[in-house]
């Protein structure tokens, strides 16, 4: 793989021309991506590593010290699906994606059942909360005030938006600027937090 430089300024790898040209299978992602485990390698789209849950993701992200990708999706959304199709498997985007962030993909049709000790009631709207999916759609609605499927964010572990999220995209330029702006967003807030540490 070459380093280059993205239109935006951030340094990524390209695959040789013979990479590109492989197609790559497609599996039943909708299916895979709600069972509610954390295989060493999720399916998000070709093989893009992350994880199913939000703790898990972020207790990855700090020690890596890395921002977080969460991406809500509802496998009966014909809009996920698209992105699916169009965005998920553009190797540009992966690659932004495998280097700079901590990758968390929230199923909210999930119909996984928490266990016991799991099971509240949501400060949102008092639903009792029983389900890997009611999880997600809770944590969504209450920490972003929205509720459609496909949605992105971009975060550090203190839940801080690098920038503002965003729901369904097909443009890959568009998407590519969208996690661009938010990595060069954590790197200037890490430099500033370890200019005032040496202050």
């Amino acid at each position: 793989m070459n380093t280059y430089l993205t239109p935006a300024g951030m340094e990524t790898s390209s695959f040789n021309k013979n990479e590109k040209l492989q197609t790559l299978e497609n599996t039943n992602t909708e299916n895979n991506v709600c069972q509610n485990h954390f295989p060493q390698k999720m399916f998000l789209q070709n093989g893009l590593e992350g994880y199913y849950n939000i703790e898990k993701a972020k207790k990855s992200a700090k020690i890596q010290n890395k921002p977080l990708f969460l991406r809500f999706i509802n496998i009966r959304s014909k809009n996920c699906k698209k992105m699916n199709a169009k965005i998920c498997k553009n190797i540009r985007v992966l690659e932004v994606l495998n280097k700079y962030y901590v990758v968390a993909v929230l199923c909210v049709s999930d119909k996984e059942k928490l266990s016991k000790n799991e099971w509240y009631h949501s400060k949102y709207d008092g639903k009792f909360i029983r389900t890997v999916g009611q999880q997600n759609a809770d944590y969504q609605i209450t920490k972003y005030f929205n509720n459609i499927q496909p949605f992105h964010v971009l975060t550090d572990v203190s839940d801080t938006l690098l920038v503002p999220p965003k729901g369904f995209e097909l443009d890959v330029n568009n998407f590519i600027t969208f996690l661009e702006n938010g990595a060069k967003a954590f790197i200037k807030s890490e430099k500033k937090e370890v200019e005032e540490v040496l202050k």
